[in-house]
């Protein structure tokens, strides 16, 4: 699909993998873990989560697939109306490598495609299965309006800020390979500039106290699944190392992320 659309990089807008509004900023200052705790699960309780963390939440029985064909329709659909016509659910499974495409692999793509319609990243004329559906983009914020290109929103305001997937990761079939868990972190880490030389002395990337689960609202037992995950396949170096401001501080371990894409 990249000679068919010519990106190298997919293009997504942050707020698809995180939150950064007053009420994030506000737990962000909470240090007692069983109040943290409360505040996020109350969080939860209102549904209004990244778009992402939707996604990994309802991966728990559709694994991969919804997060890895909506991956795949940003990068297909470039051009307004942004949309896709005639692409049989089967060549969609052949393309997020599943098995069984014509059968079952089809059948997990009409999963998909249910699950990102009612979290309203796209609209689709599906009907039933084994008709050919259409699929139109929706805002990646989750708000059920229409799809703007991540760029065009950051000319119009520059804190719409966005990052960019580098569509080797398909051709090389890494990202096929990739759980749920591990297509999070890898966005997340993305989205962070985890591949970056000037984070933190060339160490990569260190999440700040508190911030990881509630910017993102994924649990930390996806965390280190999906960092493991991507430890596995070469696409992270994980660091440890201990931090204090002299000799005579306490020092505390802190772990940076390092991005090998």
């Amino acid at each position: 699909m990249e000679q068919e659309t010519g990106r190298k990089e997919i293009p997504i807008t942050r707020d698809f993998v995180r939150r950064d509004d007053d009420e994030v900023k506000k737990l962000s200052k909470i240090n007692d873990a069983e109040k943290l705790k409360i505040a996020l699960n109350e969080k939860r309780k209102s549904k209004d989560m990244p778009p992402l963390a939707n996604l990994i939440n309802a991966s728990r029985k559709a694994g991969n697939v919804p997060v890895l064909l909506y991956l795949a329709l940003l990068w297909r659909c470039t051009k307004p109306p942004y949309e896709t016509k005639g692409i049989p659910a089967a060549a969609w499974a052949r393309l997020l490598g599943l098995d069984n495409p014509q059968t079952a692999g089809a059948k997990r793509i009409y999963n998909a495609m249910a699950i990102l319609e009612k979290n309203k990243l796209i609209s689709t004329d599906n009907r039933g299965r084994g008709n050919i559906a259409n699929i139109v983009l929706l805002d990646s914020r989750g708000t059920g309006g229409s799809y703007r290109r991540p760029y065009d929103e950051y000319r119009i305001n520059k804190e719409n800020l966005y990052f960019k997937v580098p569509t080797s990761l398909w051709v090389h079939g890494k990202m096929q390979k990739l759980g749920s868990p591990g297509i999070a972190m890898l966005l997340i880490f993305i989205a962070e500039g985890a591949y970056r030389k000037e984070n933190n002395n060339n160490l990569g990337y260190s999440f700040p106290h508190n911030a990881f689960v509630i910017r993102y609202a994924i649990s930390a037992a996806t965390r280190t699944k999906g960092t493991k995950e991507l430890e596995k396949e070469k696409l992270l170096k994980v660091t440890k190392k201990h931090v204090g401001e002299d000799s005579f501080s306490v020092t505390r371990l802190r772990t940076y992320y390092k991005l090998t894409i």
